[in-house]
């Protein structure tokens, strides 16, 4: 059964020494499949992607953020393993490489939290350090 939860998803950037944060609250659908959560929502003009719907497979030792819309992607983080994926976005296509250095993932059919760690390096440009936290709320 899905049920409607809010999402709060906290991300900060840092590069060339630069920090920039972003915070993004918004509804969503919460639902389990299988061994896996699922989480959708809808992008907002905050979040730079409005009009792409992002979709949350939580599995107990990764996620993976699946999008599609304006922006269409489908990143996996799982600590230790390096991901590379094409990004769509109105502005073209090119490579995401993500390589987790930490994730703690605590959800259960009640909601929880996702606490991410990651490098991130797109279109062969400079790598920035990342962290993501999400939040789950019923």
């Amino acid at each position: 059964m899905k049920s409607k939860v809010i999402v709060k998803v906290v991300s900060k950037t840092i590069s060339d020494g630069e920090e920039e944060k972003i915070e993004l609250m918004t509804p969503g659908k919460f639902y389990k499949k299988g061994e896996a959560y699922f989480v959708v929502y809808e992008e907002t003009e905050i979040s730079g992607m409005e009009g792409t719907t992002t979709t949350l497979k939580i599995e107990s030792d990764q996620l993976r953020i699946i999008r599609f819309g304006t922006t269409s992607s489908n990143l996996i983080f799982k600590k230790g393993i390096k991901h590379s994926s094409m990004y769509k976005t109105v502005y073209g296509i090119f490579e995401v490489i993500v390589e987790p250095s930490s994730i703690d993932i605590d959800v259960d059919e009640n909601g929880g939290k996702i606490e991410i760690d990651y490098n991130l390096r797109a279109g062969g440009m400079a790598q920035s350090t990342n962290s993501m936290c999400i939040e789950i709320k019923a």
